[in-house]
């Protein structure tokens, strides 16, 4: 699997679990009392408790989306965006951005030149 690949297998990832967390709150909120009383009945918690586990489910939802689908898809976007690293004999480093600019490191100067 290439990068490139990976990349929009991320951001696929990421935009699918966005819409499922984004409809999960709009369910919650829009339908309240019904959920509430479903869930309650099926799982026999309290309806008073039902609020904190929805909030804590969004949270928990939320933050698994960002670390496992958004990160990694804006990791990759960035890496992506270099294409190509060029070491050469004299001890300089060359990185090509897909922009067509080149960067130039040295290794004794530690100076970056455009």
């Amino acid at each position: 699997m290439t990068l490139e690949q990976l990349t929009v297998f991320f951001g696929w990832c990421a935009l699918i679990n966005i819409v499922i967390l984004c409809l999960a709150a709009l369910v919650i909120i829009m339908f309240r009392g019904p959920i509430m009383r479903l869930h309650s009945t099926m799982t026999g918690v309290e309806t008073a408790k039902l609020p904190a586990l929805y909030f804590k489910y969004l949270g928990n939802y939320k933050i698994a989306t960002l670390v496992l689908s958004v990160v990694p898809y804006l990791a990759l976007r960035i890496a992506f965006s270099i294409t190509g690293i060029i070491f050469g004999s004299q001890g300089e480093i060359v990185m090509v951005r897909a922009s067509g600019t080149a960067s130039v490191a040295t290794e004794l100067s530690g100076d970056v030149a455009p």
